[in-house]
């Protein structure tokens, strides 16, 4: 069985926003969302809630609906974040190959204490410029934060050291 992709929020706003939700497929050609993830980014109208609603129905964006029990994480966790890690650690617990895209930190400390595959939107922009995808990570991370988004460049030098240049 292949890997799933499970994106959060966050990370398809970022890129809806900047126009480079194609980066997903061009990555993993399918991408999953919980209902919580997809109704997080369609809530507000906007240019990223119009792109995120034109790849789902182009169909390598897909929906699952999760139901969890949010009692057992903060109350700063959204349904969305909490629904995609219960998901992925109920296929790891099936022995399915999975990854989370997610940037938020408090999310991220479950997934790593779960023992769970994840990325976030800085190691994927600088896995596309690897990959030739995009020109420069650098430039795409500069235009998400000036969307708004809490992203940095930082980040990218701390994921080259980590991860090679």
């Amino acid at each position: 069985m292949d890997k799933i992709i499970i994106a959060d929020a966050g990370p398809l706003i970022a890129l809806a926003g900047v126009d480079q939700l194609s980066l997903l497929s061009d990555l993993f050609s399918t991408v999953w969302i919980t209902t919580s993830v997809k109704e997080e980014c369609l809530a507000k109208s906007g240019k990223d809630s119009n792109n995120i609603a034109k790849v789902i129905k182009m169909g390598w964006l897909k929906e699952k609906e999760i139901f969890v029990s949010p009692n057992l994480y903060s109350n700063s966790l959204g349904d969305g974040e909490i629904s995609s890690i219960e998901w992925a650690k109920k296929l790891t617990s099936e022995d399915c190959s999975c990854l989370i895209i997610l940037d938020d930190k408090l999310a991220r400390k479950y997934a790593f204490e779960a023992k769970l595959n994840f990325i976030g939107t800085v190691r994927l922009l600088d896995i596309a410029e690897k990959k030739k995808l995009i020109e420069s990570a650098e430039l795409l991370i500069k235009k998400i934060s000036s969307n708004g988004y809490r992203i940095s460049v930082d980040i990218l030098q701390q994921v080259r050291l980590q991860y090679g240049n």
